[in-house]
């Protein structure tokens, strides 16, 4: 299985993770997750902590991850002893949106919205944290940036990095677009959701990076024990920050 290990503080950015079992799975380890599109996963999740991974989880765009006939509900965000921290995402169209297991959730300003129910096990909104339609472009393109008309623009952590305008951050991964969005029904993204699930015979995808075909997309533990899957996710974590820095 593709994997990164000992990981901690390594960092993925600037992906589209789709069609694995688990999106990105951190199993004692914790990495950095920030400015990806995790969706159509149907496991476990479009990102699993577990085991102290105390991962860093920030300016995602997380929807669309469901369940199949062969597998359990499927989770955005899912803890279980571990303290991720959730940070300026958008979490939509989930089976659940986030769930934190015998762990103490440390989520605010993310938006969570539209899910089969938002929250699990204990959970509850955070500080900041808004329950609205995300107001995309046109999720119909898969266009997730913010419109002008989006909550998620400006709703980030006051505290957090500004755009590049100077003003307060946005929600998810992409910085805010101008024009009004495209507002779906929650009903709509899991149609959506459950044509791209279909479409499942190539395998885990990583848009504009390497091809996997076993899952989960990204596996993260501390084992420290190696694989050629492990060397290849390695390759394209560095060939996807550099595409994004060239």
């Amino acid at each position: 299985k593709p994997a990164i290990l000992g990981a901690d503080r390594a960092e993925v950015r600037g992906f589209t993770i789709t069609g694995g079992f688990d999106g990105v799975r951190c199993q004692g380890t914790s990495p950095i997750l920030r400015r990806n599109v995790i969706r159509g996963n149907f496991g476990d999740g479009g990102i699993v902590c577990l085991d102290g991974a105390d991962a860093v989880i920030e300016n995602n765009t997380i929807l669309g991850n469901l369940g199949n006939r062969f597998t359990r509900l499927s989770i955005g965000v899912y803890a279980e002893r571990s303290h991720p921290l959730l940070r300026n995402n958008i979490i939509v169209a989930n089976d659940v949106g986030y769930a934190p297991y015998e762990c103490a959730p440390d989520e605010a300003y993310n938006l969570i919205w539209g899910n089969g129910r938002d929250f699990g096990y204990s959970a509850a909104p955070g500080p900041g944290t808004l329950s609205a339609s995300p107001g995309f472009v046109d999720p119909r393109v898969d266009d997730y940036r913010p419109a002008a008309d989006s909550p998620c623009r400006d709703s980030g952590d006051p505290n957090g990095t500004l755009d590049a305008d100077g003003t307060r951050g946005d929600m998810g991964a992409f910085d805010g677009d101008g024009g009004h969005s495209v507002s779906l029904p929650a009903q709509e993204y899991f149609i959506e959701s459950i044509l791209d699930s279909l479409d499942l015979e190539a395998g885990p995808r990583i848009h504009g990076a390497s091809r996997f075909t076993s899952d989960p997309v990204f596996w993260f533990d501390s084992t420290g024990r190696g694989s050629q899957g492990e060397a290849d996710a390695r390759v394209v974590i560095a060939e996807g920050i550099r595409s994004l820095t060239d």
